[in-house]
This record gives C-alpha cells, sequence and structure tokens, in this order.
C-alpha cells in the first residue's frame, strides 16, 4: 500500500529522515517507533507531502505520490494528530463532514455518512449536534478519527493520537481503533512513544534512529530478536520477556481438551493480562472461552512455554 523508497529530508545541516526504505502492506497496521527526533513525524508528514522530500519517492498505491495533486492526495489519506484540530465553531457532524462536503457528496450521502460514522467511533447519534468544547478530550479524539475516515481514505496516519489523554481513555481509544481497522481493513501508520500502545496495535513495528531504518519486523519478532542493543533496551531491557506475553493471547496457549470452573478469560486476552490474574487470584490455571464458545483451560506453564 505505501512504499518509501530511499527518503530523505534535510532541515539546515540536520538529517531529520535519511535514505528511508520501508514497505508497509495494505491493511497493515505499522507504528514508527524510535527516540525522540528518529524522523517519525517527518515521515508521516512526507507521506501526505505536508513537507516535500530532499530525495527519494513515496509510492502509493503503486502510484508516485509527488506526480498526484497534493490536494487530492491528502483526500486519500485520513491525518489525526494528538491536539485533534477540530473546527470549535462547527458542530460535531460538520467537522466530521469536512471532506465530504469539499468533495461535493450530496447531503443524504453525507448525512448517512455522519450517522455511521459516530456509531463506528462509539458515539451516540446525539454528539452530532454538540460542539467540541462540549466534549471529553477522549470524545474528542473520537471524532477526530471519524473525521479522518469519513472520505473513506485508503491510509490513515496518525501521529500520536492519544498521547493526551488519560490511560484508561487511552485504552478505550486503542480497543476503537482496532476494531474500527478490523471492519474496515484501512492501512494504519501510526507514530507513538508509547511501547505498550504499539505493541497492543501494530502487527509491524519500524524501529528509527537519526532518521534512519534500523529493524522492521512483527512485534514479536522484534521483541524476540532486536537488531541492536538500542533497539533491546528502548523496548524495555529486562522487560523484553515481560513485553513478549503482549504479543500472543490466551486461545494460543489454551488446552481446549479440558475444563474447569470459574469465570473464563477471553480468548483473545494477551498472555501478559493472563499473567495478572494469576498472581491476583493465586492460581496457575484459569478458564478460556473463546468466540466460537469452546472451553478450556491455560496454566502458567502454558504461558511461558515457547
Amino acid at each position: 500500500m505505501i512504499e518509501l523508497e530511499h527518503l530523505s529530508r534535510r532541515f539546515g545541516a540536520t538529517s531529520a529522515v535519511d535514505d528511508l526504505s520501508l514497505t508497509i502492506p495494505r491493511g497493515d497496521i505499522c507504528a514508527l517507533i524510535g527516540p525522540s527526533g528518529a524522523g517519525k513525524s517527518t515521515a508521516l508528514r512526507l507521506i501526505n507531502r505536508l513537507i516535500e522530500p530532499d530525495g527519494g519517492r513515496v509510492l502509493i498505491g503503486g502510484e508516485d505520490a509527488a506526480r498526484l495533486p497534493v490536494v487530492a492526495l491528502r483526500r486519500r489519506l485520513g491525518y489525526v494528530i494528538q491536539s485533534v484540530g477540530l473546527f470549535p465553531h462547527w458542530t460535531v457532524a460538520r467537522n466530521i463532514a469536512t471532506v465530504p462536503r469539499l468533495l461535493g457528496w450530496e447531503r443524504r450521502r453525507i448525512a448517512r455518512r455522519v450517522e455511521e460514522l459516530l456509531a463506528l467511533v462509539g458515539l451516540e447519534p446525539a454528539h452530532g449536534g454538540r460542539y467540541p468544547h462540549q466534549l471529553s478530550g477522549g470524545q474528542q479524539q473520537r471524532v477526530g478519527v471519524a473525521r479522518a475516515l469519513a472520505a473513506e481514505p485508503e491510509v490513515l496516519l496518525m501521529d500520536e493520537p492519544f498521547g493526551a489523554v488519560d490511560p484508561l481513555t487511552r485504552r478505550s481509544l486503542q480497543d476503537a481503533l482496532k476494531d474500527i481497522q478490523a471492519r474496515t481493513g484501512t492501512t494504519i501508520v501510526l507514530v507513538t512513544h508509547d511501547i505498550d500502545e504499539a505493541l497492543r496495535l501494530a502487527t509491524t513495528l519500524a524501529f528509527l534512529t537519526g532518521g534512519r531504518l534500523v529493524q522492521a519486523a512483527t512485534p514479536h519478532a522484534m521483541l524476540a530478536a532486536p537488531a541492536s542493543p538500542e533497539i533491546a533496551a528502548f523496548l524495555g531491557g529486562p522487560r523484553l520477556g515481560l513485553r513478549l506475553l503482549q504479543t500472543a493471547t490466551a486461545g494460543a496457549r489454551t488446552d481446549f481438551s479440558r475444563t474447569a470452573a470459574g469465570e473464563p478469560l477471553d480468548a483473545d486476552t494477551p498472555l501478559d493480562e493472563v499473567v495478572a490474574r494469576m498472581v491476583a487470584a493465586g492460581v496457575t490455571a484459569l478458564p478460556v472461552r473463546d468466540r466460537a464458545g469452546r472451553a478450556g483451560v491455560i496454566t502458567l506453564a502454558d504461558v511461558v512455554a515457547r
């Protein structure tokens, strides 16, 4: 879906992005991670041409982004930032409808799309008539995501989208984003400094430092075999083993030939949460139920087995 080919961008004597090449498959959630100043946000802005590269090129669905009219390009790419950027004097519904209105959609189609998106991001229809100042920070972020998805973009670019909200709201927004992506199949490129967020959301991690790509891999592969000591330290150092538990779910380690009494865990529960519940309950085994209704048991030995 997205190909970055030898991208470079300098600001004076500083190379913000330096010979960056990365391929992001259609339907992927790619998290750009790395230390501050690594070039993550610059790379994101190069994709939608908020800034232009000094060298290299960006391909969107096989098309050279530099050859596309910039306005048409940005309408194909949804963009969500931490500060949201909603128009304060417009209602939620009108904010969501910004791009469809620019594209000249007819009113009924816009109204249907706004209604669909409010439901998609977990807001009530009544929120459509409110103004941004009447919403919580988490609700404003949901509206920002809805606005970015309004014209059914091929790609959603997100720059620290949940960094300004409390941990509980952030978790809720992450769950909502995962659900939205599962239903729409939208390709997402996410910049985040929150490693736990990257591990929960991403199918691919791309670690940048000094504007260069050091490693691109699945979360499990990067945690299991970081390409450099810097990556290992960034991902948690001594906690790498614990973080590996975030990349697998209870269902993958459950013995469905056995059953146990008690309230079952969802099979999609990450293994780190399984361990936390075992510790809290003072047990070494818990019942599990999957989406098909199968019941089974997961033990501590199952969790730590490779």
